[in-house]
């Protein structure tokens, strides 16, 4: 009975307690599971809560897309076929294909310290810029336009 009041004053778990010993048997401590990694990476670099479930979301999503394959054994081909079913079948918006594919590279680069060679896109023109929605008490010219708006004759 004593020894239980000792170890509740000081909080430590008794080295021969049946919880320390099962826990792993070869006395090297266990690797914490990926999501966990993702969840602790993300605490580090002080990202919001939000932003931390949000990640998680994608990246779960990202490894049943897969079916349950380790993210360490994709590469850039998986991610894109990700992302094509994304926009192509579930037709989820353009804002919301940016953040899965930014949980995605965060996974790679920032917690299994992986490259990958997957480039961004290039950007897309401003389009409320190339209509002239900016301030519409001033048209704009066809000189003061951007490029991109040029090309495409608006």
């Amino acid at each position: 009975m004593e020894s239980a009041k000792i170890h509740r004053l000081n909080r430590e778990r008794p080295a021969t307690s049946p919880a320390a010993t099962s826990a792993n048997s070869s006395g090297s401590p266990q690797k914490p599971k990926l999501l966990d990694q993702v969840r602790q990476a993300i605490r580090t670099r002080h990202y919001s809560y939000r932003t931390e479930n949000a990640y998680v979301h994608w990246i779960k999503r990202y490894i049943f897309f897969h079916n349950k394959r380790h993210p360490a054994e994709m590469s850039e081909k998986e991610i894109a076929q990700f992302l094509s079913t994304l926009a192509s079948e579930w037709h989820v918006s353009a804002s919301t294909q940016n953040q899965a594919l930014n949980a995605i590279l965060f996974l790679y680069r920032d917690v299994l310290w992986k490259e990958v060679g997957y480039k961004l896109p290039a950007t897309i023109p401003n389009r409320a810029a190339c209509r002239g929605h900016a301030h519409p008490a001033i048209k704009r010219s066809a000189e003061s336009e951007p490029p991109s708006c040029r090309r495409r004759g608006r």
